[in-house]
């Protein structure tokens, strides 16, 4: 079993907003949205289409693909991740 709030401090130092599960990043009236169209953001959310995340654009991932994305402040595959690790 992993330990949660070891994992939270971890992606906490890399940057990443752990939130509380809500509505604000899929009906942009909260964190986890967009404020510039230059952003992207990349959301285990359910919705993706123009605006429902605010200005910029919105990657559906499953969340390992979130996790993973947040941890190499870009967007990987929890796999490709693992496997640069191991190298």
């Amino acid at each position: 079993m992993t330990n949660m709030r070891e994992e939270d401090r971890v992606l906490g130092r890399l940057g990443a907003r752990i939130l509380q599960p809500s509505c604000g990043a899929c009906a942009n009236c909260g964190p986890g949205s967009s404020t510039e169209s230059g952003q992207v953001t990349v959301s285990a959310i359910n919705r993706n289409f123009p605006g429902r995340s605010g200005p910029g654009q919105v990657w559906l991932a499953s969340p390992p693909t979130v996790a993973a994305s947040a941890i190499a402040g870009r967007l990987a595959s929890f796999d490709e991740l693992r496997a640069s690790a191991a190298a």
